[in-house]
C-alpha cells in the first residue's frame, strides 16, 4: 500500500513529485520515498535540531542550505538533496569533525596501542572461549602475546571505557592469559596448521641482523610473506633485551622460548656469536 495521501502538501525533491503531510519534514519525507539523504544526529520520534548539518538541503528561493531536519514541507516547495553545492558543504561539516576525531569511530584501547592491535576483536574470541583465535589476532600485528602481556606497558588500559562504568579492563594481563592457554605451538581454532604458516615461496633470501624484538618480529612476517630468513646476533642466542635485560620473574625464560619456537618450526636459522 502506497505511503502517499491523497490530500496533502505538494512538493518536489530532486524532481520526484511527492504528497506529504502537514507538518512534515523534509528529511521524513525523502525517507519515506526513498531519497537518501545522511544525518547523524536525527533520531526518529525526537525533536529535531539539526545539529550535525549533514543533511542540508538546497530549497528553491532560499539563499541558504537548509537542514531538511529541522525544515518542514511547503505547497510547491522544490528541493534538491544532492547537488555539487550541498555535497561540498556536507564535506566541509564532516571533515571538521574528523578533524577533532578521538577514537569514537574506533575503539580507544585500539587507537592508544602503539601495534593498534585489535582488542576488541581478540577480547570477544577469549570471551567465547577461542584462547587460539584471541591470539590468532593478537598475532596478525604483533607475533608474541606472551612476551607482550608480561612486559607491555600498557597504553590501552588508561583510554578503556570500561573505566567509566567500574574499573578498566586488564587487557595486558589476559594477552598473557590467552598465549598460556593457546601456547605459541598450539593450532588456532581447530585447524591443525602451525601459528606461524611459511608464505608460498619468493625464492628471495633476507637476513635480519639483530634477533632482539624488532628483529624476531622482522623475520616472523618476512617467513610470512615466504622468503627464507636468516637472524644473525653478536650474542649467543637470540632474544635480546628480552633475554639479557628482562628479569627472569618478569619474563621466564620457558616462556621466551615457547613464544620463539614457531619461528624454528617455520625454517628460520639463526646464527648467534655473530661479529
Amino acid at each position: 500500500m502506497s505511503t502517499r495521501v491523497k490530500t496533502g502538501v505538494k512538493l518536489t525533491i530532486d524532481g520526484k513529485n511527492v504528497t506529504a503531510r502537514e507538518g512534515e519534514t523534509i528529511l521524513e519525507v525523502a525517507r519515506r520515498e526513498g531519497i537518501h539523504i545522511p544525518a547523524l544526529c536525527h533520531i526518529s520520534e525526537t525533536a529535531a535540531w539539526g545539529a550535525c548539518r549533514l543533511c542540508l538541503v538546497e530549497i528553491e528561493g532560499i539563499q541558504k542550505l537548509q537542514a531538511a531536519c529541522t525544515t518542514w514541507v511547503a505547497e510547491g516547495m522544490v528541493a534538491k538533496t544532492d547537488t555539487p553545492r550541498v555535497r561540498a558543504r556536507r564535506e566541509s561539516y564532516l571533515k571538521m569533525y574528523l578533524s577533532d576525531h578521538n577514537a569514537y569511530c574506533e575503539a580507544p584501547c585500539s587507537h592508544a596501542c602503539p601495534t593498534h592491535i585489535d582488542i576488541p576483536a581478540y577480547m570477544a574470541a577469549l570471551a567465547a572461549g577461542d584462547a587460539a583465535g584471541a591470539a590468532a589476532i593478537v598475532r596478525t600485528e604483533l607475533p608474541f602475546p606472551g612476551i607482550l602481556g608480561r612486559i607491555c606497558p600498557r597504553y590501552c588500559e588508561p583510554v578503556c571505557r570500561r573505566a567509566g562504568v567500574d574499573e578498566a579492563i586488564a587487557i595486558c594481563d589476559l594477552h598473557r592469559a590467552l598465549a598460556d592457554h593457546a601456547p605459541a605451538g598450539a593450532a588456532a581454532s581447530g585447524s591443525h596448521s602451525p601459528v606461524l604458516q611459511p608464505g608460498k615461496s619468493t625464492g628471495r633470501r633476507v637476513a635480519v641482523i639483530g634477533a632482539g624484538p624488532a628483529g624476531l618480529s622482522a623475520a616472523w612476517f618476512l617467513v610470512a610473506c615466504g622468503h627464507q630468513v636468516t637472524i644473525y646476533d653478536a650474542d649467543g642466542e637470540p632474544g635480546g633485551l628480552l633475554r639479557y635485560a628482562v628479569p627472569e620473574f618478569r619474563l621466564p625464560l620457558k616462556v621466551l622460548e615457547r613464544e620463539l619456537r614457531p619461528l624454528w618450526d617455520a625454517g628460520v636459522r639463526f646464527f648467534g656469536d655473530s661479529p
